[in-house]
């Protein structure tokens, strides 16, 4: 019995994020063409047993490591645990904040005064 390689240690930073084994049934000879879901499992002994004839002229399906994520009992398949960046700074963001800071430099003191904008500190969007 050929074994999977074993689940990779959580991440530390994600709560509730661990590993299990996905296990589908395939239709081709290089495990290309995934045909359904047969199930996900924390043993690799479980995977192998479970993945048994479901292959191609019944050979094994395929075997997966995923990420998953247990929340209130239920556990999701993630697409990735890898940090990402919402509202990340974009050409156009970058543009904006640049026209701001020009126009504001045009500006004297007395006109930052009228407009309220002395002591204003510019927050940035993507702080929260």
């Amino acid at each position: 019995m050929n074994l999977p390689p074993p689940l990779p240690e959580p991440p530390s930073t994600p709560d509730g994020v661990c590993y299990a084994y996905r296990v589908n049934r395939t239709d081709g000879d290089r495990n290309i063409v995934i045909v359904g879901l047969i199930g996900y499992w924390t043993s690799p002994q479980d995977a192998v047993v479970a993945s048994e004839h479901q292959g191609w002229w019944g050979g094994p399906g395929m075997i997966t490591i995923v990420p998953i994520l247990s929340l209130n009992g239920q556990c999701y398949e993630l697409a990735s645990v890898t940090p990402i960046t919402l509202d990340a700074s974009t050409p156009y963001k970058d543009a904006q904040e640049t026209i701001r800071q020009k126009a504001l430099q045009k500006l004297s003191k007395a006109e930052r005064e009228l407009l309220g904008l002395v002591n204003m500190k510019r927050v940035n969007p993507n702080e929260r």
